[in-house]
């Protein structure tokens, strides 16, 4: 019998959230696409710190915005 993994839907949006942001600035720049993923995954997760009777803020949700980054850097790569 195997283990199974749940994907949590939050941290499913966060990654896609961080893979459409970089696919989105990649063709201005790679460097300009890695700022702006960072930016977006910190400011969210600073919102989310600061409003805690609505949201919770959580390291792997950052961790989750740049893991889709880092999804779609790497198909680039693999199709460049």
């Amino acid at each position: 019998r195997g283990t199974r993994m749940v994907i949590q839907k939050d941290k499913l949006l966060h990654f896609l959230a961080g893979a459409v942001i970089t696919a989105a600035a990649m063709p201005i720049s790679l460097w300009l696409a890695l700022a702006a993923v960072i930016l977006a995954a910190a400011l969210k997760e600073l919102f989310d710190w600061m409003h805690p009777s609505n949201h919770t803020a959580d390291i792997l949700d950052f961790f989750a915005t740049l893991l889709g980054a880092a999804f779609i850097w790497g198909m680039y790569g693999l199709l460049h």
